[in-house]
């Protein structure tokens, strides 16, 4: 498995569209989940396929685009579009209790194993989460500007991106451009020189959900 992920990651190093690196991943299907979120070893495959969903609905707005991961792991991954190459950083919000390697081992031992499903919580709290997330990527102190994007893996009924936007706007000169990833929708927070004006309205990212196991 290891030779698996280091020739995956060599693979999705390379400039490639997002479609065509959503398959390559498909290769990592068959790790269990209480090993995938658990070994480090894995996390490169976790951003890119953030990043490889991302790029796919950017497509639909700025047309054709090439997404692959940074060898030197600074930025997390690069997005290549309109002859313009961008650098982002990636980033997960989640519940603040949430602890998703132990509760995938739990899981392994225990298929039957319930956790709290929480929408009117995550709409309510959800902002700060994301927040946080932003905030963490802030003290890092980058040297550059990276774009950022923020993988928001919780449940909500809702999300308002006004909400979001004034939560995290005090970082907002911090990177290029801050975007949202959530339920295969994704959203620009603020206006930004590289994608333009925000219209804050969630775009799906042209996926089926039921189609990228």
């Amino acid at each position: 498995m290891q030779q698996t992920v280091r020739t995956l990651i060599k693979q999705i190093s390379q400039y490639q569209r997002p479609a065509a690196v959503l398959i390559i991943l498909r290769g990592a299907a068959a790790v269990p989940n209480d090993r995938f979120f658990n070994d480090p070893v894995f996390k490169p495959l976790l951003e890119a396929w953030a990043a490889a969903t991302f790029a796919h609905g950017l497509e639909s707005l700025f047309g054709p685009a090439e997404v692959r991961l940074d060898p030197d792991r600074f930025p997390d991954f690069r997005l290549r579009q309109n002859e313009f190459e961008h650098e982002f950083e990636i980033t997960t919000a989640e519940k603040p209790e949430r602890r998703r390697g132990a509760e995938h081992k739990e899981r392994a031992k225990n298929p039957l194993l319930l956790t709290p499903y929480e929408p009117a919580r995550g709409q309510q709290e959800g902002p700060e989460w994301v927040a946080t997330a932003v905030q963490r990527k802030y003290e890092k102190h980058y040297s550059a500007t990276p774009h950022l994007l923020v993988y928001a893996n919780f449940e909500a009924n809702s999300l308002d991106p006004l909400e979001l936007a004034n939560a995290c706007a005090q970082w907002a000169v911090s990177f290029s451009s801050i975007w949202i990833l959530w339920e295969y929708k994704f959203v620009q927070l603020f206006d930004s020189e590289a994608f333009g004006k925000t219209d804050r309205i969630w775009q799906s990212v042209g996926l089926d959900p039921r189609e990228q196991g």
